[in-house]
């Protein structure tokens, strides 16, 4: 059955016939519960320099050998954190500004001595996050 309404034509189909005419299939979720702090959490945006760093792979080997450093430790980083290995970062308390962590670069495969080149992450504080309207 057709109705018009404006410039737009609506169909309805009776439920009985879609039954008739449907295919049935199972319906598969990947639901799983988390659970969500309670207090705010706080955004960081994180930034690399040199900026020449446009390889994810590269990017992810400098946020691994920072989170191994003792500034990463001293500034309350460990375990508090979570981070994209890119730009953003979540702290579940509010980190010293301004934040800079020196990081020697090194590939997996190379010596620690012979680091390559190092880079500077800046950590700048964004906003907080409230998580009360989360919970429930």
């Amino acid at each position: 059955m057709e109705q018009k309404v404006g410039i737009l034509s609506v169909f309805t189909v009776s439920y009985d016939l879609i039954y008739i005419l449907g295919k049935p299939i199972k319906l598969r979720t990947n639901f799983f519960p988390i659970r969500i702090p309670k207090g705010p959490l706080h955004e960081y945006d994180v930034s690399i320099s040199p900026q020449d760093v446009s390889n994810r792979r590269v990017r992810r080997r400098i946020f691994q050998l920072a989170e191994n450093t003792q500034d990463w430790v001293a500034n309350g980083l460990k375990g508090r954190i979570a981070h994209d290995s890119s730009a953003k970062l979540i702290a579940a308390n509010i980190l010293p500004q301004p934040l800079s962590i020196t990081v020697l670069y090194y590939e997996e495969d190379d010596d620690r001595d012979n680091g390559k080149k190092e880079y500077t992450l800046t950590i700048k504080y964004i906003h907080t996050l409230e998580t009360d309207g989360l919970q429930q």
